[in-house]
């Protein structure tokens, strides 16, 4: 877990995965957890927050995030943890 997970903590693992999922999917989910808080939170607001990590994540100096060219990549969006986890365990086999 972690944005660096693949290329900085853990580069030799045996299998390194690469969860994605699309920005749109990631605010609705982030909107979700926050307002389950009691949060008043705009997902429009929400999603130009990610919008604007991911870029700041990807042009940084240091570490700066893009996935692994050996990682496996699993599009996660529409999908809940235990059918993302299923796909990880798929990929071990």
């Amino acid at each position: 877990e972690g944005r660096d997970a693949t290329t900085v903590i853990a580069p030799n693992a045996d299998l390194l995965v690469y969860l994605d999922a699309s920005s749109q999917e990631r605010a609705r989910r982030r909107t979700k957890e926050l307002r389950d808080k009691g949060l008043d939170v705009c997902e429009e607001l929400t999603l130009k927050q990610i919008v604007e990590r991911d870029d700041r994540d990807m042009h940084r100096a240091v570490s700066p995030l893009h996935k692994a060219d050996n990682a496996k990549v699993i599009n996660t969006d529409g999908m809940d943890p235990v059918q993302v986890t299923e796909q990880i365990i798929a990929l071990l086999g």
